[in-house]
């Protein structure tokens, strides 16, 4: 990676976890901004985005407190919203490569939001005690705000590029 590019993926890293204080608690797994920003990372930076979530990752496995509601530490992950975490890799990656591949970047960054459901329900479910249970906390109250968010992430990201 160029200096640049991993400078901005720090700030990426950072401005995720900024955006993980601004939350609304519900149920187990709270509303934040996060997301806006793990898809902007994957919008600008393309795949080379999700290193900014590995950081991310890292500063909170570490102790940083980055996680949602100021908390760090591996605890996080072993906890119900460890696998939505794990997930932001994976998905900043899945918007950076559509978005590289030149396909619809609205698209993309609502492909790559579900994406993180994918890692993050099957965890839930370690808590919840079933897929449906998973399914009715962890994904179903977030699908509007999330496609929200995918919105105003391809609108900053068509700004930037």
């Amino acid at each position: 990676m160029k200096p640049s590019e991993l400078t901005m993926a720090a700030l990426f890293a950072a401005l995720t976890g900024i955006a993980a204080q601004f939350q609304i608690p519900i149920e187990i797994v709270p509303v934040s901004l996060q997301t806006l920003f793990v898809l902007c990372a994957g919008g600008i930076l393309g795949r080379k985005g999700a290193i900014s979530m590995i950081i991310y990752l890292f500063m909170g496995i570490v102790g940083m407190p980055v996680f949602a509601g100021g908390k760090g530490g591996i605890g996080v992950l072993m906890g119900p919203t460890g696998g939505y975490v794990i997930g932001f890799i994976f998905a900043t990656y899945t918007a950076g490569f559509l978005i590289e591949k030149k396909k619809n970047m609205l698209l993309s960054m609502i492909i790559a939001s579900f994406v993180i459901y994918i890692f993050g329900l099957p965890w839930l479910c370690l808590f919840v005690g079933s897929i449906k249970n998973a399914f009715l906390i962890g994904m179903l109250p977030f699908i509007i705000g999330d496609i929200a968010k995918a919105f105003g992430a391809y609108l900053i990201t068509k700004e930037v590029r």
